[in-house]
Formats: structure tokens, C-alpha cells, sequence
């Protein structure tokens, strides 16, 4: 039997090949030195993508495993790489981003004994929150304000993931849940002072789309309610409390709420999300004023005030969130609430796609 890799690299695709290129270009410089195993996972893409992954896995000069499954968003991408992945850590990396294949090199001049998480810096103004370089304890956990650091730009040991039993939402555009919950179980780790990851701000992206006109936009208020549903059962202390309840009004209301000057179909939107999100706030006790946090302009807030008042008087809307999602993925979803205990039941429940459903894309 072979010696394990160092690291295991898993990038999920989806309809990439006009944005990967630069991805595989630096990963085609890995050598068989760095002990690096590629798992690259087309998800059900519709384009050349998995002729191009094909191509690279023949010219490329490590080992590359690749996996071609129907459409399941980036978390059933990623979770079925974690399943084949055999390394001692491993890289989720999205594929229209970029990495430095130096950073190998780089980690293994550390001492990595008993490191759940290896924390690099990387390229994004908008959500980078610096952490101290150096080895961080359990005590300090990953909380605020370095929570707030994107799950890309870290390294996960193998033993972590799986000894926590823990897995991405599927059928979702969004990491969310896994972003807030696992932190929370990570006993060491060290911030590496070197910029190993690119984000590339993609404005076609689903998670920038600034008019919600993608069904999939959405999937971040379920995102929201999954994490919080297990922060719930936690013993956790004031200060996390409060940032885990920040990051909820944000990520299942204020995120997804884009108003028009005038009324129409997006003011409705709006008045959807704002009861589904007093629904929500009610069901985790969040008892945050939500516009102690908005960062808008007076005159939105004035009329964010009034469709506010009059979302108090509106049905609840899971049931026409439920019928977004299905739209989205093309049958019906329903994620449970997660209920693992470290070393135990997988973290991240997986959605339970409805056999009945006959919801089309």
C-alpha cells in the first residue's frame, strides 16, 4: 500500500470552463514531491467542463482522481470528494478561484502535530479578518472576530472531519452552516502568515446576485436556520451568542433583501423574507433588533421600516420558500436539524430529497 498524501485538494465544478482555467494552471504545477492528491468533482456541469477535467487529469503530474455525479450544488460536490479523499489534510478550493501551490512546501515546515485547522491569509477585502500567526488553542476557539474568515482559505486534517462526523448542506449554494457550526468544534490551530488563496469575486455568481433573480439566491436563509438550530442546543458563552445572532439577522434577512424605488415584485420578495425571518428569530429566540444592524441608506430604512410593520401581518412563508427551493434543484428539500455531538452523528444533516417531487429545473 502506498504512503498517504500530505494533502488532498478537492474543487467541485459546475459549469466551469470559462473560469477554471486559472485553477488548473496552478495546479498543474504541484509536483510528486508535494504528496498532493487532486479530487476534482464535476457536479452534473452541462458545458465542456468535464472534457477539459479530463484532459487535465491526463497531462497532470500528481495523482488526480475525478468524479462526474449530477447536479447537487458545491456541498454534495465536496462531500463526495471528502469520501475518496486519502490525505492527511484537506483543501476545499472552489474552482473559479485560485491557489499558491507554494503553500505546500510552506506547511510542512511547521509542526502540525494535533492541528485541527491550518488558517492561511488570502486575497478578499470584503470578508478578510486577520487572525495572529502562530498556534491558537482551544480556548480561544475560532470565534469572534476571526469566525468570520472563509472556510476556503483553510486546511481541515482529515481526522478533524471525520472523527466530527462532519459534512457540507447539500442541495444549497451556500456553506453558511458549515462556515458558523464548525468552528465551534475546533480544538488547535495555526494561522500560516502567508497569502495562499485568491478569491475571485465573480458577479454572475449566485451568491452576488444582487436582484434575487436566481430561486438559488435563497438557499441562504435555510443555510441560516440549519447553524442556528444546533447553536441552539450549545452551551456557549455571551459574546459568541451575540455574534452567532449578528451573523443569523444578516445572512437570513438583511443578505437577501434587495428593494426597487418603486413597489413591485421585489418589495413582495422582501415582505416574504421578513416574515419567514420573524418566524425564524422567533423559533431560536433572537430577540436582536434587526435594525440595530442594517447598513443601508436612511431612505431604504424608512420604507424597510414599513414593509417591516406589515410582514407582522402576513402568513407564514415556509411553504413558499420550500416550493423556491424546489424550483431551484428540481425536486423537493428539507434539510433536518443537525444533532451531532463531536465524535459522533455526521454535523451537517443531509437534505432529504422528496422521491414524489416532479419540480422542474
Amino acid at each position: 500500500m502506498g504512503k498517504s498524501p500530505f494533502l488532498s485538494i478537492v474543487v467541485p465544478f459546475h459549469n466551469s470552463a470559462e473560469k477554471c482555467g486559472p485553477l488548473l494552471h496552478s495546479l498543474s504545477q504541484l509536483t510528486p514531491g508535494d504528496e498532493v492528491e487532486l479530487i476534482l468533482v464535476d457536479d452534473g456541469s452541462t458545458d465542456t467542463t468535464p472534457a477539459i477535467l479530463r484532459e487535465f487529469a491526463r497531462t497532470s503530474t500528481v495523482g488526480v482522481r475525478l468524479l462526474e455525479r449530477t447536479n447537487g450544488g458545491p456541498g454534495a460536490a465536496r462531500n463526495s470528494g471528502l469520501d475518496m479523499a486519502k490525505g492527511r489534510f484537506i483543501w476545499f478550493v472552489d474552482s473559479d478561484d485560485d491557489i499558491v501551490p507554494a503553500a505546500v512546501a510552506v506547511a510542512k515546515t511547521f509542526d502540525l502535530a494535533g492541528v485541527d485547522v491550518i488558517a492561511w491569509d488570502y486575497t478578499d477585502p470584503e470578508t478578510f479578518c486577520p487572525i495572529v500567526p502562530g498556534m491558537h488553542s482551544a480556548g480561544e476557539k475560532l470565534a469572534p472576530p476571526s469566525i468570520a474568515q472563509t472556510f476556503v482559505a483553510k486546511w481541515f486534517a482529515a481526522d478533524f472531519i471525520r472523527r466530527n462526523g462532519i459534512r457540507f448542506p447539500e442541495y444549497c449554494a451556500y456553506e453558511t452552516a458549515f462556515e458558523l457550526v464548525v468552528p465551534l468544534f475546533v480544538s488547535c490551530y495555526r494561522k500560516i502568515d502567508f497569502v495562499a488563496y485568491h478569491v475571485v469575486l465573480d458577479p454572475q455568481s449566485v451568491t452576488r446576485d444582487r436582484n434575487g433573480s436566481d430561486p438559488r439566491f435563497y438557499d441562504r436563509l435555510e443555510n441560516a436556520c440549519i447553524a442556528m438550530s444546533y447553536f441552539r442546543e450549545l452551551n456557549l458563552g455571551t459574546d459568541v451568542r451575540e455574534h452567532l445572532e449578528e451573523t443569523f439577522v444578516n445572512f437570513c434577512l438583511w443578505y437577501n433583501v434587495r428593494l426597487t424605488r418603486t413597489p413591485g415584485p421585489m418589495w413582495l420578495r422582501t415582505l416574504r423574507i421578513m416574515r419567514r425571518f420573524r418566524d425564524e428569530a422567533a423559533r431560536f429566540d433572537v430577540r436582536l433588533d434587526p435594525f440595530h444592524l442594517y447598513k443601508g441608506r436612511t431612505r431604504s430604512s424608512a420604507v424597510l421600516r414599513v414593509l417591516w410593520a406589515i410582514s407582522k401581518a402576513m402568513p407564514p412563508q415556509d411553504s413558499y420558500f420550500k416550493a423556491l427551493r424546489a424550483r431551484a434543484w428540481g425536486r423537493e428539500i428539507s434539510w433536518d436539524r443537525p444533532t451531532a455531538e463531536p465524535g459522533g452523528a455526521p454535523l451537517m444533516d443531509q437534505p432529504a430529497p422528496s422521491p414524489a417531487s416532479s419540480a422542474k429545473h
